[in-house]
């Protein structure tokens, strides 16, 4: 397991404890240090488990079926997101 010294900047919106929480959260950061997230970066274990589920509905009840069964959830996410950056729901893809 790579061990490292934890480091807050001073002025971070995160205290200690909260990002401990975070990379708790996080399997990936148990082995890697992760600075290159332009692109992605190391998912959460709730959303790693989010993407395994639905998968496995997928696999189950056809790919349409299971979008459609989660339309809830998934407009959710898009309401969600859209009060995040203070936004329209258009402008979430």
């Amino acid at each position: 397991m790579y061990k490292h010294k934890q480091i807050i900047l001073p002025g971070s919106v995160f205290t200690a404890s909260e990002v401990e929480k975070f990379r708790n959260e996080t399997a990936g950061t148990k082995n890697v240090v992760h600075l290159n997230n332009a692109c992605s970066s190391l998912m959460p274990d709730i959303v790693n488990q989010a993407q395994l589920d639905h998968i496995s509905l997928e696999s189950q009840i056809w790919g349409y079926d299971s979008a459609a069964w989660r339309t809830s959830a998934i407009q959710n996410f898009y309401t969600q997101a859209a009060k995040l950056f203070n936004c329209s729901l258009s402008n979430i893809a």
